[in-house]
């Protein structure tokens, strides 16, 4: 079983190896809630209690358990969780989108389970049916927000994906920010290409790119990591399952991370263009994620 060592640690606090809430207790493994559906907590000291035939008995459902649900990462959250939310809530379609990511893409399970466990916290702070009523308000929201964009250098409503509303719930300020700077890539990736940038070329490595330094300027690495899995993995189906185009947008993902730690808001546009002209970037050539190794 795991020891203290193997704890999922997030920002220097132990977490909840179901939910990913924050624990208190630096000897926990799960939370009180989660350690009554799981069973396993503080398994070292539990184990140090039993006697040899109980402790038998008690490993082999352990390891059960770990190779049939909620832990075994690959599958995901288990359908009991899942299903408990309610069938057509917001919470129960984003975890089934994001079951289906699973399947779709397994070499990104592990950023899948950080969209995953948090849309898995959110459901049970909230509970769905306010989930429901503040999500209708946040698209209210964004979507007046947006209205001074509307039909100018082709901005068009803000659209999100079930995964990223629930998501916002939780991170209204962040949502804002981030809807903000999906706007300032729009706008930028049409001024310099005269194109909206949805292709798998330099105009969409470059809007991309934009999107995560500004984001990331705003409010932060995390966060900004954070929305942008759930926007790739939350538009999956929307996306046609493309392996390689996902690639391509995480990697610019990720270099526009690094951008928006380094510059000021003033100086991304350069610093990204610097990056697209070094051949940091990533495009598609000959239906492959490539870097853009060519000259601007």
């Amino acid at each position: 079983m795991a020891e203290k060592n193997e704890k999922i640690i997030y920002d220097g606090q132990n977490r909840c190896r179901r939910c990913n809430r924050p624990l208190s207790d630096p000897d926990d493994l799960y939370g009180w809630r989660c350690a009554q559906i799981v069973g396993l907590n503080n398994y070292q000291r539990i184990a140090s209690n039993l006697d040899e035939a109980v402790l038998d008995g008690y490993n082999r459902y352990v390891l059960s358990y770990l190779n049939s649900n909620a832990l075994n990462k690959s599958k995901g959250i288990s359908n009991t969780d899942i299903d408990r939310f309610g069938v057509g809530s917001k919470v129960h379609t984003a975890l089934v989108v994001l079951r289906e990511a699973y399947d779709m893409f397994p070499e990104y399970e592990h950023a899948i389970a950080e969209v995953e466990n948090e849309i898995l916290w959110i459901g049970n702070e909230w509970g769905s049916e306010n989930i429901e009523e503040k999500i209708n308000d946040l698209l209210s929201f964004l979507d007046e927000s947006n209205s001074l964009f509307k039909g100018k250098l082709n901005i068009t409503n803000v659209s999100l994906s079930t995964v990223e509303q629930v998501l916002a719930v939780a991170y209204p300020k962040q949502a804002a920010y981030f809807n903000e700077a999906r706007i300032m890539a729009d706008m930028n990736t049409w001024m310099l290409y005269n194109q909206k940038g949805d292709g798998d070329d330099e105009a969409n490595a470059f809007k991309h790119i934009y999107w995560s330094a500004y984001a990331t300027n705003k409010v932060g690495e995390k966060y900004t990591k954070l929305f942008t899995f759930a926007y790739e993995f939350g538009w999956h189906k929307e996306n046609e399952n493309d392996l390689e185009a996902l690639k391509m947008d995480l990697h610019n993902n990720q270099r526009g991370r690094v951008i928006g730690k380094k510059y000021s808001i003033f100086k991304l546009k350069k610093a990204v263009l610097d990056d697209i002209a070094s051949g940091n970037t990533a495009v598609i050539r000959n239906g492959k994620s490539v870097l853009n190794t060519s000259k601007r």
